[in-house]
């Protein structure tokens, strides 16, 4: 509930709160600035969402861009380029309250 009254947008890091851009503080305690991702790293992420999207069509899982947290352990959120959900019982819980996700079939992250 709290992200979602948020500017921006955060992840759950080992049970810290980090801005997923913006300025955050790195493990010496320096405050370092985080940028955007570029437009190359935007089209591919944009292509494999699509790709997989239109995989599995007919399939019963579905294709997530960025916007969706998955939970990836219990002090951690993260906020992948694209994400695959299978699991029904998680797929039927979706709405405009629900905005994360634990157990994912795939995550993938573009590292450009």
């Amino acid at each position: 509930a709290w992200h979602r009254r948020q500017d921006g947008k955060f992840e759950l890091e080992d049970g810290r709160v980090v801005p997923r851009f913006g300025w955050r503080q790195d493990d010496d305690g320096r405050w370092v600035m985080m940028s955007g991702a570029s437009t190359l790293h935007n089209r591919v992420a944009r292509n494999i969402l699509v790709s997989i999207a239109r995989q599995l069509a007919g399939t019963g899982c579905e294709a997530f861009g960025s916007d969706m947290a998955i939970r990836t352990g219990p002090d951690t959120v993260r906020y992948p380029e694209v994400s695959v959900i299978c699991d029904r019982a998680e797929l039927d819980a979706v709405d405009d309250d629900h905005d994360e996700f634990s157990r994912p079939a795939l995550v993938v992250e573009v590292l450009s």
